[in-house]
């Protein structure tokens, strides 16, 4: 009887050391192998591992079949509860999947610090495995994107910003679905096509900058508008308009995009759009840019300048004299202009049908002026339409005054056009 009793003591030790051996928690499969022994989001038990501890052998949920597999497949928990809590975090990114786009691109420990610890370096067309992401799109510099947490294809984990990473879906057949948009998930298109984002022509955002804007080109009409539901593209300039249609957006290297079956393709740079077409055999460039103002404040803000600098001399005067006639503003945005005479002896004819027209402050100074003028105005004379421009420099009860010549397309002024014709206008 005493040795029945030692041998049960001795196999219920026996099973309880078995047990402990056997039992190593569980881990949930984030990344299988071949998607067949194993399935990723798969909840499975842990029967053992190597001493080298590389290799874990797992217990099939189903058939109870005994696998081996690499141990950075697994994220590992102690108690199953533990493992499926895990596993709903993760369920939305079962299927989820980027490639890296540049060569270098960090790797971080953790998210949302750009200049955080970079442990690893991704490669270009390096595949890596999403097994989560941020909530919301972080703006560093001239893009939005996402935070990835990733596992790599040699076992490693991290953060990883989303701005040269391409989102994808991998099917059950292997398939890669990106998106019926054509852009979800490259974190470059998905900032091109942000409803935020509307793409002007550069040169506004560039005369917005130098305070010369010329309202002739200005427009809520100009931009590039390419619409991912339709697939056309609108390019409206103030001597274009043009349209295409394509198939599919496709990445050809760095920031550059290639819209298959259209003759148009563009790079993103942070806020610019460097866009290359061709047009009735002719190759063609433009760029656009993001701007900070709607484009209607920018014609009020710009209307407002060229009221004020009427007024302002309307106040001062209205009506001021000089060796080349008598000038008077109105004080309607218009003007009077008598005893012109003796422009005639500086070989500067005037229209003969009439002597009133349109004051338009429309007119800028080359840097190289700034020094010499306060501004310039242009006298625009009814019938004919003729323009006279004048450069000037504010003074006590009146402004000296400069004959120009000509202007630039952009209506900026520059020192070789500027006569050495001058007067003194006082009241």
């Amino acid at each position: 009887m005493k040795r029945i009793r030692e041998i049960l003591m001795m196999s219920t030790i026996l099973l309880v050391v078995a047990s402990c051996r056997d039992s190593y928690g569980y881990g949930v499969v984030l990344w299988s192998a071949d998607e067949i022994e194993l399935a990723t989001g798969m909840i499975v038990r842990i029967v053992g591992e190597s001493q080298r501890r590389e290799i874990v052998r797992v217990e099939h949920p189903d058939t109870r079949a005994i696998i081996e597999m690499d141990k950075w497949r697994l994220e590992r928990f102690e108690k199953k509860t533990q493992a499926q809590e895990y596993l709903a975090e993760f369920a939305p990114f079962l299927r989820s999947y980027v490639d890296a786009r540049r060569t270098g691109l960090p790797m971080r420990r953790q998210p949302y610090v750009i200049q955080g610890e970079s442990f690893y370096s991704l490669r270009d067309g390096q595949v890596l495995k999403v097994i989560g992401r941020s909530a919301e799109r972080e703006q560093i510099g001239g893009y939005k994107a996402y935070w990835y947490h990733l596992l790599s294809n040699d076992g490693v984990q991290g953060w990883a910003y989303g701005r040269f990473l391409r989102e994808y879906m991998l099917t059950e057949s292997g398939q890669a679905i990106y998106d019926e948009k054509d852009y979800t998930g490259d974190a470059i298109l998905e900032n091109f096509f942000d409803p935020e984002n509307i793409w002007r022509p550069a040169y506004i955002y560039d005369m917005v900058a130098k305070n010369t804007v010329n309202l002739a080109l200005v427009s809520e009409e100009y931009g590039l508008f390419i619409n991912p539901e339709s697939k056309t593209i609108n390019i409206r300039l103030p001597n274009q308009s043009v349209d295409f249609t394509y198939s599919r957006i496709t990445p050809v290297g760095g920031d550059a995009y290639m819209f298959v079956d259209s003759p148009f393709s563009f790079t993103l740079k942070p806020n610019l759009v460097q866009a290359r077409y061709s047009l009735r055999g002719a190759n063609q460039s433009a760029e656009f840019r993001v701007l900070q103002q709607p484009i209607r404040a920018i014609i009020s803000e710009e209307e407002s300048r060229r009221g004020a600098r009427y007024r302002e001399f309307t106040a001062m005067g209205p009506t001021f004299r000089s060796d080349w006639g008598t000038l008077t503003f109105t004080g309607d945005g218009r003007f009077i202009f008598n005893d012109t005479q003796s422009l005639q002896d500086f070989q500067i004819i005037l229209p003969s049908d009439g002597n009133s027209g349109r004051v338009l402050f429309d007119l800028y100074l080359d840097d190289a002026l700034c020094n010499r003028f306060d501004g310039a105005f242009a006298l625009v004379f009814d019938e004919s339409a003729k323009r006279i421009i004048i450069a000037y420099r504010m003074g006590v009860g009146g402004f000296e005054a400069s004959w120009v010549e000509q202007m630039t397309p952009n209506h900026v002024l520059l020192s070789q056009y500027v006569s050495p014709i001058e007067t003194i206008f006082v009241k």
